[in-house]
């Protein structure tokens, strides 16, 4: 099989994974980014060892799964929720930059 179909190939069935992942988080109580996590291992080299191990394609799916991860939490975040719960999430915000900033400059 050609490297390129074989990078295809992995990149939908990493896709259909994730969508199927987003159908059972709404069937159940989990959240989707946990899902997502658990589904990462599974098919991870941890466990099933499911995915080739070829570098080449591993910027891009890494890459691919991040930006899934964000737009799943960036959708989360409405208006309305933060309006509601803005003042603790600024908070901790500003509280985790702060603890990041000290522990990187101390280190």
């Amino acid at each position: 099989m050609d490297p390129s179909t074989k990078v295809f190939l992995t990149l939908g069935a990493v896709l259909l994974a994730g969508l199927l992942a987003e159908q059972g988080s709404r069937r159940t109580k989990i959240p989707s980014v946990t899902l997502l996590l658990i589904l990462g291992l599974v098919v991870g080299p941890e466990l099933l060892d499911v995915l080739p191990t070829t570098d080449e394609w591993f910027p891009i799916v890494s890459t691919l799964a991040l930006t899934m991860v964000g737009f799943l939490l960036g959708g989360e975040f409405t208006a309305e929720r933060i309006h509601e719960e803005g003042r603790p999430i600024a908070y901790l915000a500003v509280i985790q930059g702060v603890v990041t900033g000290a522990l990187v400059s101390g280190g």
